[in-house]
């Protein structure tokens, strides 16, 4: 039987009354598991991440605010600027649709939305362009509210054109969700452990998603043939693959004692953007980190790309793309890329628009995968694929080291990598076990740069959990901030409290963007003194500075970890506001495990130096 988006919506609300990351992937591995076979899987899967296909797709709802209040507008026969101002009172759109009583509707002698229906609408308001899209938009939209029986209903449709749902979902937690669907059965709500087939289940998706990005394939292969189906490599050119990621240290002495038993090679860290390329079917497409198509706005790659790959068939490649200056040949900050176009071409570059160079450092698929291969392996199939033009195309070079270190080679290294404009140095382990490994922060790969040296060993990318009421010259925003950080299982722990880095128009700005993730319910367990007045589902991550991580009898990072004394967790000196991570998804925050990580390396730097 098709499933109803009644039933659907009102899944989605339950999950929002939770806070358990354990809790909240059960609820929806239970509502999953009775899609299983069916179309609606696919659907409730791109709907419960408010999306209509794969981030790598490029398919946004490219739905703004004006044109929904437009649609709402005419649905409820009531003014913009007045649904305007109520919607900006209240920081939820969705509540909009809460002022037309149900028995004032026309639904009730309609039939009942299915879920497919929504989901198939929605595709449609994203694909509408050219002339009268947005009426055809409005349009659509009208109908599938016209259509609702109950407030859930049009409240998620509502947030899903909206790109935020305010549940406190993420991939990452749809992912393990999806593994406990094809798992023979799911442990109650009140179990406190995973079972090890659960435990199984969300790990071999989750894993598999990190090497093929894309629902629709997975899900393909998970009803035809279970879990089983993802044991094989599934890198595919066209799909990017999720980045491995490097784990920072403080100084080259410390990189030296972690790589005592391993042979290492140590890379420049170039200051521009990560990108993958991916040749296939005669074309080339380019990747974010984030897996967002970025071809159009790095276009002036693509030939010298071409030009430069000395092989036959398909590839996936590896790589930083900077700013460069061709004339005096260096590399330009950082700044100067961010500030492109976001599509630039030989047509439209002025003469103020920089030029790109690719910096390729690893290569991950030549017509099969090469991720199992050793660093030394895939470096050496990389060389003899690409012939490099100096400041267009390069191959990263690297320095060899083995067992019999040299602490001022490698100071050196990193030195001149400073003053040839890069932010430092990577240092990759090249032994037999050095393979490429998706989505993982791995300790194969250290990053070491300026800035780590001078102070704390990273700056953190932590989760707004809550806020206390200001006070004095702060009456009426937000005095004060609870960030947080998610452990292991996947539920947050708190870390500090936060006071400073903002100007007055950013604390004003915060309280309205804030307010629609306000909950009555606690998202973590805080002691008495730092509780919050008011508790945020996590949806913002902020990036933090700090003097350094500290012990805590009131904070609860990495508490209970054996490595820290009983009762105590981690939490930061001095902390400071840096900057919002819009590019950073809950997933990709700071964890538990890597800031007791940084703790451990401070404390023993420390010891050291008191020596």
């Amino acid at each position: 039987m098709p499933a109803l988006w009644k039933d659907a919506a009102a899944v989605l609300e339950r999950i929002g009354a939770h806070t358990k990351r354990k809790e909240i992937t059960k609820i929806l591995g239970l509502y999953l598991q009775s899609l299983k076979q069916t179309e609606d899987l696919l659907y409730f899967v791109y709907l419960s991440i408010a999306r209509v296909s794969s981030e790598s797709d490029g398919e946004e709802m490219n739905v703004g605010e004006t044109l929904i209040l437009k649609a709402l507008s005419l649905f409820l026969n009531a003014p913009v600027n007045a649904l305007k101002e109520k919607a900006k009172e209240s920081g939820d759109i969705s509540s909009l649709t809460l002022q037309k009583k149900l028995n004032q509707l026309p639904f009730a002698k309609t039939k009942q939305l299915l879920l497919s229906e929504v989901f198939q609408g929605l595709k449609e308001v994203s694909l509408f362009t050219g002339k009268d899209s947005g009426q055809k938009r409005v349009s659509r939209i009208i109908s599938l509210l016209a259509r609702c029986t109950s407030p859930e209903e049009s409240r998620y449709i509502v947030r899903i054109l909206d790109g935020k749902l305010k549940i406190g979902l993420s991939t990452q937690t749809v992912l393990s969700a999806l593994g406990l669907a094809f798992v023979s059965g799911i442990s109650s709500l009140e179990e406190p452990e995973w079972t090890e087939e659960e435990v199984l289940g969300m790990e071999a998706v989750k894993e598999a998603y990190a090497q093929l990005p894309s629902f629709a394939r997975l899900i393909t292969l998970m009803q035809s043939r279970g879990l089983s189906g993802l044991s094989s490599s599934l890198i595919t050119p066209g799909y990017p693959l999720r980045p491995m990621l490097a784990m920072a240290e403080k100084d080259p002495a410390s990189v030296l004692e972690r790589f005592s038993k391993s042979s290492f090679s140590v890379e420049y860290k170039y200051d521009g953007e990560r990108v993958q390329a991916h040749s296939y079917g005669g074309r080339i497409d380019l990747f974010s980190r984030g897996l967002e198509k970025s071809t159009e706005r790095f276009s002036q790659i693509l030939q010298p790309l071409r030009e430069a790959f000395a092989g036959e068939g398909d590839f996936i490649i590896d790589g930083e793309i900077v700013a460069y200056d061709r004339v005096q040949n260096k590399i330009l900050p950082f700044q100067v890329l961010s500030n492109r176009k976001r599509k630039v071409t030989e047509h439209n570059a002025n003469k103020e628009e920089s030029d790109i160079a690719l910096f390729i450092f690893d290569m991950l698929y030549l017509n099969k995968p090469l991720t199992k291969l050793s660093l030394t392996e895939r470096r050496e199939i990389l060389k003899e694929s690409f012939n490099e033009t100096a400041g267009s195309v390069m191959v990263v070079s690297s320095t060899d080291f083995s067992n019999d270190q040299d602490l001022d080679a490698l100071n050196g290294i990193f030195n001149q990598s400073l003053a040839s404009g890069c932010e430092g140095v990577m240092i990759k382990s090249t032994d037999a076990s050095s393979t490429y490994e998706p989505s993982k922060r791995s300790q194969k790969w250290i990053k070491l740069k300026a800035d780590y040296i001078t102070g704390m060993c990273d700056t953190l990318d932590l989760l707004v959990i809550g806020a206390y009421t200001g006070k004095g010259k702060r009456t009426g925003v937000h005095g004060g901030f609870l960030l947080g950080c998610f452990n292991e299982n996947g539920d947050i722990e708190t870390v500090t409290k936060l006071g400073t880095g903002f100007s007055e128009a950013q604390l004003s700005a915060l309280v309205s963007e804030f307010q629609p993730y306000a909950t009555s319910v606690p998202v973590a367990e805080a002691h008495p003194s730092i509780a919050p007045d008011i508790w945020f589902k996590p949806h913002f991550v902020w990036e933090i500075a700090s003097a350094g991580i500290s012990l805590s009898p009131r904070y609860t990072a990495a508490v209970n970890s054996p490595e820290i004394p009983e009762s105590r967790g981690l939490s930061l000196r001095f902390p400071r506001f840096v900057r919002k991570r819009e590019d950073k998804t809950l997933d990709s925050s700071t964890t538990s495990s890597q800031l007791l990580s940084f703790f451990l390396q401070s404390t023993k730097q420390n010891e050291n130096t008191d020596e």
